[in-house]
């Protein structure tokens, strides 16, 4: 069986189909035309008549009745009447192409200008006031009525310069409100809840080891924790950085400013007063360095593998001290360096006997670790047996007859000014002052 239906022959459900568009025919047959199609089903032809669909030209829209095209002084450069969409030749072509999905109102010499339409000024409001007026200028035409007198619109719709709605729709709201009461601007100005005052005066009647965070300070004055990030950022209050300065006792702050007037050039003190050079003068220090970080930053390409860190404990990452001398650089007259100042860099480390025997070496082996501790013969032995020999051999040779400052920090550790190692060590070769 074979099923049919309206385009022709259909396969009967569950059996197999071969459809061809040319299947093999007899010579009796004669070829189908051009718009028609052979369809071969199990032993049996079917001629399906195939047409191709015809869009015909969609025209939504109403077209008005054809105006006299204006001149070119009327029409602007938007005007459609000025345009091939406007004129009696544009309209021709869309309607001579059938293909045409054209769909709108086709304004034919209307002369309407584009640009004016898109500078129209925007909807006017009006204040409570000037309703006032225009309602009690129809209660004087109209009287107490509720219905308007023939010509009462209009004349106060042009006396006022108001659309003739909004005349009519402010009698309609004192109609219904009875009173001219009733007749008000109803344009919401500011809308949204009120902003939370910021009282600074409350803010610095706190004590400012309550406000060290914004939420302390918020607690403590009583509000959100968000209204003060507002305010913060409209800079009602800003943050500052509180650091933490020395306190001077009479004897401290005297002794800088004697340090001070020593480092002053003594011919520039009726003048103007001048520090001195100070190209003579050695700095000292020692810092801390821990061996690794805790957690470092690496950038690495695709593919690469983090670098593989270890310690033997994460929290006591061993650590160790470092000396360091360095004076100011000079520079002869064409900006060229002649010295750069650098004396050295000495780390405190010492030799230590192993305790225990392991794979790496015997019990008894001397071993270089980092100094756990750094007291003042440590300073001194630094001092002699490093910084001086360093000054002496990288000393510039046209400056190498005058004085040298050695300039130490206030640390306990460090040696003092009369120290005698330390006095005939710099005095063997040159006349050194520390």
């Amino acid at each position: 069986m074979v099923g049919r239906s309206r385009g022709g022959f259909l396969p009967p459900r569950g059996r197999a189909s071969s459809i061809s568009a040319n299947p093999p025919v007899a010579s009796s047959v004669p070829p189908p035309p051009p718009e028609s199609l052979v369809v071969g089903i199990e032993g049996f032809q079917a001629r399906v008549r195939v047409r191709e669909p015809v869009v015909p030209a969609r025209r939504v829209g109403l077209t008005r009745p054809r105006r006299p095209r204006p001149s070119s002084d009327e029409s602007g450069p938007s005007n459609w009447a000025s345009s091939s969409a406007g004129s009696r030749e544009g309209t021709a072509n869309r309607n001579s192409n059938p293909s045409s999905n054209y769909v709108g109102l086709t304004l034919q010499g209307l002369g309407i200008g584009f640009d004016v339409m898109a500078s129209k000024a925007t909807r006017e409001y009006y204040t409570t006031e000037t309703k006032h007026q225009i309602y009690a200028t129809i209660l004087q035409r109209n009287g107490s009525t509720g219905r308007m007198k023939r010509g009462v619109l209009a004349s106060v719709s042009k006396d006022h310069e108001a659309p003739r709605r909004v005349v009519s729709r402010l009698w309609e709201m004192g109609c219904i409100g009875n009173s001219i009461n009733a007749v008000k601007c109803n344009r919401m100005k500011r809308c949204g809840r009120n902003k939370i005052p910021f009282d600074a005066a409350a803010m610095k009647a706190i004590p400012p080891n309550e406000r060290t965070t914004l939420e302390s300070l918020a607690h403590a004055m009583n509000v959100k924790k968000t209204t003060l990030q507002r305010r913060l950022k409209e800079k009602e209050f800003r943050r500052c950085t509180n650091e933490v300065k020395p306190s001077f006792m009479p004897e401290n702050i005297k002794q800088r400013l004697e340090y001070c007037l020593r480092n002053l050039e003594p011919a520039s003190l009726a003048v103007e007063p001048t520090f001195k050079a100070g190209f003579n003068v050695v700095h000292i220090d020692e810092k801390w360095f821990f061996r690794t970080k805790k957690n470092q930053k690496v950038y690495l390409t695709p593919g690469e593998e983090p670098p593989h860190r270890e310690t033997k404990n994460k929290g006591h990452i061993q650590k160790i001290m470092f000396l360091s001398a360095m004076i100011r650089p000079r520079y002869d007259r064409d900006g060229n360096c002649t010295f750069d100042g650098k004396i050295g860099v000495w780390p405190y480390v010492e030799w230590v006997q192993a305790q225990k025997r392991s794979k790496n070496r015997l019990r008894g082996a001397f071993e270089l670790k980092p100094m756990e501790k750094v007291g003042k013969a440590d300073s001194r032995e630094y001092l002699v047996k490093y910084v001086l020999p360093a000054i002496k051999n990288k000393w510039p040779l046209s400056d190498r007859w005058n004085t040298i400052y050695i300039q130490q920090d206030n640390a306990k550790t460090h040696v003092t000014c009369d120290d005698p190692v330390v006095v005939v060590e710099a005095a063997k070769d040159t006349a050194f002052k520390n």
